[in-house]
């Protein structure tokens, strides 16, 4: 389904949903090795090696100093909202997960940084994944997905308008 058509120069560009994307699949390797999600609830299970929900509880008892633990906690009622805070309701939502940070990373020491990635991931789980089929004198040119958020698509369509188009 078409959300948006856009017009650059010689080419237009169709904004749709990108069903292709699996969010549960996609979680396990974003973020890369220092900073990264667990999750273990039936409904948004996300497992690294090295990282089951056993290790990281025995981790976390046990006072690892290689990793810091951010909870994670999820709204489940009709989809999956994610969050590093807790919500209100207690019937629909807990604790799911952690996000997992190496300790010494300058880049990820930010807390900062865990919220971005919560709020890319929450995006991705609400299902704000989009597709950008351009078209070059009615001929398909580009079929690009796993755009996440809106603001990516823009930042396409602006690469693209200024002639970037790899």
């Amino acid at each position: 389904m078409r959300i948006k058509t856009y017009s650059v120069n010689d080419y237009r560009i169709n904004v749709e949903y990108d069903d292709t994307f699996d969010a549960t699949e996609e979680l396990k390797e974003w973020g890369g090795d220092d900073i990264f999600i667990t999750a273990y609830s039936p409904h948004l299970w996300v497992e690294r090696n090295g990282f089951s929900k056993d290790e990281v509880d025995e981790m976390i008892e046990d006072e690892n100093t290689e990793y810091t633990f951010l909870p994670l906690y999820a709204y489940i009622h009709g989809g999956i909202t994610l969050s590093l805070k807790p919500f209100s309701c207690k019937w629909d939502s807990g604790q799911v997960g952690w996000v997992i940070r190496k300790v010494g990373v300058d880049w990820c020491a930010d807390e900062s940084k865990a919220e971005r990635l919560v709020d890319l991931w929450d995006k991705a789980c609400l299902g704000e994944v989009y597709r950008c089929t351009v078209y070059h004198k009615e001929e398909v040119e580009d079929d690009i997905g796993g755009f996440i958020g809106m603001d990516s698509v823009e930042a396409f369509i602006s690469e693209y308008s200024n002639g970037n188009r790899e």
